[in-house]
Protein backbone atom coordinates (compact mmCIF):
# COMPACT_ATOMS: atom_id res chain seq x y z
CA UNK A 1 0.00 0.00 0.00
CA UNK A 2 1.25 3.76 -0.44
CA UNK A 3 1.66 5.53 2.23
CA UNK A 4 -1.08 7.68 3.39
CA UNK A 5 -0.60 10.66 5.62
CA UNK A 6 -1.94 14.35 7.15
CA UNK A 7 0.70 17.02 6.29
CA UNK A 8 0.77 17.53 9.91
CA UNK A 9 2.42 13.60 10.31
CA UNK A 10 6.00 15.09 10.45
CA UNK A 11 9.00 13.22 9.16
CA UNK A 12 10.02 13.34 13.30
CA UNK A 13 6.50 11.86 13.99
CA UNK A 14 7.38 8.72 11.29
CA UNK A 15 10.85 8.51 12.56
CA UNK A 16 9.42 8.17 16.49
CA UNK A 17 6.23 5.61 15.38
CA UNK A 18 8.78 3.00 15.97
CA UNK A 19 8.26 3.68 19.76
CA UNK A 20 4.73 3.99 18.97
CA UNK A 21 2.18 2.74 21.88
CA UNK A 22 -0.12 0.54 20.61
CA UNK A 23 -3.66 1.01 20.06
CA UNK A 24 -4.77 -1.80 22.62
CA UNK A 25 -3.24 0.83 25.11
CA UNK A 26 -6.13 3.57 25.20
CA UNK A 27 -8.59 0.61 24.27
CA UNK A 28 -12.61 2.22 25.68
CA UNK A 29 -10.87 6.11 25.61
CA UNK A 30 -11.44 9.19 24.01
CA UNK A 31 -7.98 11.09 22.03
CA UNK A 32 -8.18 13.94 20.04
CA UNK A 33 -6.38 12.53 16.40
CA UNK A 34 -4.82 15.48 14.94
CA UNK A 35 -2.72 13.68 12.27
CA UNK A 36 -2.61 9.77 10.55
CA UNK A 37 -0.62 7.76 9.10
CA UNK A 38 -0.83 4.43 7.02
CA UNK A 39 1.98 2.36 5.96
CA UNK A 40 3.67 -0.70 5.32
CA UNK A 41 5.88 -2.42 7.59
CA UNK A 42 9.67 -3.74 6.35
CA UNK A 43 8.89 -7.07 6.58
CA UNK A 44 9.31 -9.84 9.44
CA UNK A 45 11.49 -12.97 8.94
CA UNK A 46 8.29 -14.68 7.48
CA UNK A 47 8.55 -12.10 4.34
CA UNK A 48 4.82 -11.17 4.92
CA UNK A 49 4.79 -6.99 3.98
CA UNK A 50 2.35 -6.17 7.42
CA UNK A 51 0.04 -2.52 6.59
CA UNK A 52 0.25 -0.11 9.73
CA UNK A 53 -2.11 2.32 10.66
CA UNK A 54 -0.44 5.69 13.58
CA UNK A 55 -2.90 7.89 15.13
CA UNK A 56 -1.26 10.89 16.56
CA UNK A 57 -3.00 13.18 19.59
CA UNK A 58 -3.45 16.82 20.18
CA UNK A 59 0.00 15.70 22.89
CA UNK A 60 1.83 13.81 20.29
CA UNK A 61 1.37 10.76 21.20
CA UNK A 62 1.77 8.68 18.49
CA UNK A 63 -0.30 5.48 18.59
CA UNK A 64 0.22 2.22 15.85
CA UNK A 65 -2.59 -0.54 14.98
CA UNK A 66 -2.67 -3.61 12.72
CA UNK A 67 -6.61 -3.97 12.91
CA UNK A 68 -8.26 -3.67 9.17
CA UNK A 69 -10.52 -1.89 10.15
CA UNK A 70 -9.20 0.73 11.38
CA UNK A 71 -6.80 1.45 8.84
CA UNK A 72 -9.80 1.40 6.47
CA UNK A 73 -11.34 4.03 8.38
CA UNK A 74 -8.26 6.17 8.70
CA UNK A 75 -8.46 6.44 5.43
CA UNK A 76 -11.69 8.73 6.16
CA UNK A 77 -10.49 10.21 9.03
CA UNK A 78 -8.03 12.06 6.82
CA UNK A 79 -10.37 13.48 4.64
CA UNK A 80 -11.82 15.08 7.77
CA UNK A 81 -9.07 15.96 9.81
CA UNK A 82 -7.96 17.82 6.71
CA UNK A 83 -11.26 19.60 6.28
CA UNK A 84 -12.38 19.85 9.79
CA UNK A 85 -9.55 19.77 11.88
CA UNK A 86 -8.57 17.33 14.65
CA UNK A 87 -11.33 14.52 16.03
CA UNK A 88 -12.31 13.25 18.96
CA UNK A 89 -12.36 9.55 18.53
CA UNK A 90 -13.40 6.51 20.92
CA UNK A 91 -10.89 3.21 20.51
CA UNK A 92 -13.64 0.76 20.64
CA UNK A 93 -13.18 -3.11 21.26
CA UNK A 94 -15.22 -5.66 19.27
CA UNK A 95 -14.86 -9.69 19.37
CA UNK A 96 -14.78 -11.56 16.38
CA UNK A 97 -16.97 -14.22 16.09
CA UNK A 98 -13.65 -16.73 16.48
CA UNK A 99 -13.09 -14.85 19.85
CA UNK A 100 -10.47 -12.47 18.57
CA UNK A 101 -10.18 -8.96 19.88
CA UNK A 102 -10.45 -6.30 16.96
CA UNK A 103 -10.88 -2.32 17.60
CA UNK A 104 -12.93 0.25 15.90
CA UNK A 105 -12.80 4.03 15.78
CA UNK A 106 -15.93 5.87 16.77
CA UNK A 107 -16.37 9.66 16.38
CA UNK A 108 -17.31 11.87 19.54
Amino acid sequence: MEKIKTAGFTAKDEFNAANSTPIKAIKNSVIKVTDMMIKDKLPEDDGKVETVGFLKDENGTVYATISSTVIEQLITLKEMLEEDGPQSVLVVPKQSNGGREYFMLELQ
